[in-house]
């Protein structure tokens, strides 16, 4: 078994102890958009050394979510996240030809939705439990209609 090597620059070592302060923070309390906020700058000033802190903030998200499906904060990062990787994803792309795309089906539906059909698809489901749980949770609806906003990719202005 190989072990992942850490990187030991001093951005790396002070952003792996600033998120580590933050986890502590958000076991308090889950919903603190302050903690929240300061947590997506770390990631957002890590995503440009490594593309997989994307990843790995999204499964902790997920983890937030799965303990309480209603809070805001979450939700809004992980749509800001999501966005974040297909838009990562689209302009590791833009060197490669037409006929060298792996998938071209995900790159279309990354450009039109900005998203993968499949992701949104997915969060739709996760969205509808929650939802049937407790249909008065605003945050639910929020992200519901972000979702279906994706999915109306042109916007007409009257």
């Amino acid at each position: 078994m190989e072990v992942e090597k850490e990187d030991p620059t001093i951005e790396k070592v002070l952003a792996k102890q600033e998120l580590g302060l933050c986890e502590m923070q958000l076991a308090k309390d889950e919903r603190n958009f302050h903690v929240w906020n300061y947590r997506s700058c770390i990631i957002n000033t890590l995503k440009s050394i490594d593309q997989n802190v994307i990843d790995k903030e999204l499964k902790f998200i997920d983890s937030k979510l799965q303990s309480n499906f209603s809070n805001f904060s979450a939700l809004h990062f992980k749509s800001k996240n999501l966005l974040s990787k297909y838009s990562i994803l689209l302009q590791s792309l833009k060197a490669q030809k037409v006929s060298e795309l792996q998938d071209p089906e995900l790159i279309s539906n990354v450009l039109l939705y900005g998203l993968p059909l499949n992701t949104i698809k997915e969060e739709l489901e996760t969205v509808k439990t929650g939802l049937y749980m407790q249909s008065s949770e605003q945050s639910m609806w929020l992200y519901h209609q972000w979702l279906i906003d994706r999915l109306i990719p042109i916007k007409v202005i009257v």
